[in-house]
């Protein structure tokens, strides 16, 4: 009954008789997809039918979709695919540049005090002590110019030291700031060994002006 009825439903609606066969050899709860083709205006025109029977009524239930129908669909995906590379491209050069921008400033902010030590180190090996560096941050590169300011300032000290002796400041005393301050030691030595030569020079001296004047009253 079935066969007879959908093929007069068939024959009414167009359809082949393979779609036919294959709607009415369907089970209860079956699907099935078949394709066909058919001439328009000149034209083939493919697409598939979407049959499922539903016992209760003993109906078979079918959906046609022409190829074309998705044509549009398929285009409107691939052109939203295209436009999606192409804004994930966009935003990947973004943030590429971004990311120079930040490596840029991030690096000339690490490298802002590494030139300011070298330059002070240039200036000191050439014998400027009067050298600065002003960078300043709780991080490794304010280590790095704390450790230089006090390479400086240890500088300075021997240097002023030095200057005293030269005039003849022989008071002076020399600060040794650890067991391995040889520097610190061979200037606290070169002013002891001074001191003691002022101090037998100033005796001979004495000793030389007492023999004069015993010589003079004799």
């Amino acid at each position: 009954q079935r066969e007879w009825a959908g093929k007069k439903a068939g024959e009414a609606l167009g359809l082949s008789d393979k779609v036919l066969e294959e709607a009415a050899a369907l089970k209860d709860g079956e699907q099935k997809s078949v394709p066909f083709a058919e001439k328009s205006e000149g034209r083939t025109l493919t697409g598939t039918y979407h049959l499922a029977y539903y016992a209760p009524w003993d109906w078979v239930l079918a959906a046609k979709a022409y190829d074309a129908d998705f044509d549009g669909a398929a285009a409107a995906v691939r052109e939203g695919r295209r436009h999606l590379m192409l804004l994930l491209a966009v935003l990947a050069l973004a943030v590429a540049g971004a990311s120079m921008v930040v490596f840029a400033k991030v690096a000339a902010k690490l490298l802002d005090p590494v030139r300011q030590v070298a330059e002070a180190g240039r200036r000191v090996a050439q014998g400027d002590t009067e050298v600065d560096v002003t960078y300043r941050a709780a991080d490794e590169a304010g280590d790095l110019a704390d450790s230089f300011r006090g390479l400086v300032a240890y500088l300075r000290e021997k240097a002023d030291l030095a200057e005293a002796v030269g005039s003849g400041q022989l008071a002076v005393e020399a600060s040794i700031r650890s067991e391995r301050d040889r520097l610190g030691k061979a200037f606290d030595a070169m002013l002891r060994n001074l001191r003691a030569i002022v101090l037998r020079v100033r005796t001979a001296a004495a000793e030389l002006a007492d023999a004069c004047h015993g010589l003079a009253e004799a």
